[in-house]
């Protein structure tokens, strides 16, 4: 038996997409080093609210039960992962963060995109 969250949802059980999003977020989170912290806040702190909107509107579809509930959650994951690849080009644009730094999320994120969009037609009635 898997680790069970507080939830009682068992780990070993979580959804790639479920998995995906929390490596989207330490990746994010890896990023945010003291360079990005002092050239720009704004985007910074964009970035984070970006990915954890991802993360938990994943988290929070993967417990909901009704379909047009998931599938909307999905939607606002999708959209705040558009977010996150805009602010991470801004951030390339703007000199702060180098293009090879970038890769691994923008991995992520083009998984996700693919899987969230999957997923919400998979809910279309």
């Amino acid at each position: 038996m898997g680790d069970v969250g507080r939830m009682g949802i068992e780990r070993s059980r979580e959804m790639p997409v479920q998995r995906l999003a929390r490596m989207l977020d330490a990746d994010v989170a890896g990023l945010l080093d003291e360079r990005v912290r002092r050239a720009d806040a704004d985007l910074r702190q964009q970035l984070q609210r970006a990915a954890n909107s991802v993360l938990l509107n994943v988290e929070e579809a993967a417990s909901s039960f009704r379909a047009g509930r998931k599938a909307q959650l999905y939607r606002v994951a999708k959209g705040s992962l558009g977010e996150c690849d805009a602010v991470l080009r801004a951030l390339v644009d703007r000199g702060i963060v180098a293009p090879a730094a970038t890769r691994r999320a923008h991995g992520r994120i083009s998984q996700l995109a693919g899987q969230l969009t999957r997923m919400i037609r998979s809910l279309a009635p």
